[in-house]
Parts: structure tokens; C-alpha cells; sequence
């Protein structure tokens, strides 16, 4: 398995060969502020994990930040993005491979209105997460069982 400088270093060589650098900026270590500026600057968030027997990615948090912001994501199938996105709905979950990922991009960035539409679902799926609405879950069940 690849350890993340030498992921990096060859995702960036990648990148020189297409010509894309350009077009692609690498963000580490930004504040809140900055996350959400960025998110709120994006027509789209494409995170593409691949579950292996090493490696698992959990909850997909990150989806349902692009979310709150009004962004559609595309995601991975058997991955945390399935717990965060919704078919169709709030983004796209895919096959791990290009051309389904590629499929994916396509629609989103052709069609303004349903990106605009899965925009607004994500945004809508989103505050069904939020920390106040999660506490008053939990409170009104343990009230119940106390009763």
C-alpha cells in the first residue's frame, strides 16, 4: 500500500503529464472558514474511496459537508459514502472505476437543474445530522425508556 507522500507525489506527476496543474489545487491544513469557502465555490464534490481488506472508509462526514453547502457528491459504492449520500437524490454512488465515475461528473456538470435539484436534497440531508437534532433524538428515546 502506498503511503500518502508517495500517493501524492504520483497523483501530482499525474497531473503534470495531463497538463491539468492549472486546473487542480491540492488544499492541507485550511481552516473551517476556508473548508466552506471552498465548498461554497464548488459545483460539485467527488470523493471515490475503495474499500479494501487493510482499508475501510467510515462515515462519509465529508459528503454531508459539501452538503450543507448546497453540493452534490459522487461517491463509491461499499464505502462510508453510502451512509451520506443518497442514490439519485443528493448525488451519485458509483462503481470504483473511471467510466462510472466520468458518467457520474458528466451529468452533474451538463445539467444545471438537476445538479441544482441534488444540491438542495444534500443540503436538506445534511441538517438531518446536525449535532441539535442528533441530541434531541437521543434525548426524547431515553425519556421514553426512563418513562
Amino acid at each position: 500500500m502506498l503511503d500518502d507522500s508517495e500517493y501524492c507525489s504520483n497523483l501530482k506527476k499525474r497531473i503534470q503529464e495531463l497538463k491539468l496543474t492549472e486546473r487542480i489545487t491540492f488544499l492541507s491544513g485550511i481552516s473551517d472558514v476556508e473548508l466552506v469557502r471552498a465548498y461554497n465555490n464548488a459545483r460539485l464534490f467527488l470523493l471515490t474511496p475503495v474499500s479494501t481488506q487493510d482499508a475501510i472508509e467510515g462515515f462519509g462526514m465529508v459528503y454531508l459537508e459539501a452538503g450543507s453547502c448546497g453540493i452534490p457528491s459522487v461517491g463509491t459504492r461499499n464505502s462510508g459514502a453510502e451512509a451520506a449520500i443518497i442514490d439519485g437524490e443528493t448525488g451519485f454512488l458509483v462503481e470504483p472505476n473511471p467510466a462510472a465515475i466520468a458518467q457520474a461528473l458528466r451529468r452533474l456538470l451538463t445539467d444545471e437543474k438537476l445538479s441544482q435539484h441534488m444540491g438542495a436534497a444534500a443540503e436538506a440531508r445534511a441538517r438531518t445530522f446536525a449535532w441539535e437534532r442528533i441530541a434531541d433524538l437521543h434525548v426524547n428515546h431515553f425519556s421514553k425508556m426512563l418513562q
